[in-house]
């Protein structure tokens, strides 16, 4: 058999795979409120980010070696940026480079077990 020619159940396989894999994306660019701060000192990043439940209560997440931490929450939303104000500024004050990512989608990928 050629590398080009593929059977009916190898590409049935490969559309049910595809469509569990875009079935488990759960973007969150909704909750995203008021966007992402990136910062990076060296090969060093830190992500800081308010995100907002479908109850309205905000969490601050800082993110560092690909692990979210909450450092803070809240009905006030408002107490979430300043959290990510004063996290900057430690971080711009120690020479880190932070910028606002305007448009940021996060998404969480569940495995899909076989």
């Amino acid at each position: 058999m050629s590398k080009h020619h593929r059977t009916p159940n190898y590409l049935f396989a490969v559309i049910v795979l595809a469509i569990l894999h875009l079935g488990t994306l759960s973007f969150a660019a909704e909750q995203i409120a008021g966007g992402l701060i990136l910062c990076k000192l060296h090969k060093n990043v830190r992500t800081l980010r308010v995100e907002v439940d479908k109850n309205k209560i905000c969490t601050t997440l800082y993110t560092k070696q690909g692990v979210d931490e909450v450092i803070g929450s809240g009905q006030k939303h408002q107490s979430c940026f300043e959290i990510i104000g004063k996290v900057r500024k430690n971080l711009e004050d120690g020479g880190w480079t932070c910028r606002d990512v305007k448009e940021a989608r996060t998404s969480q990928l569940r495995a899909i077990e076989m």
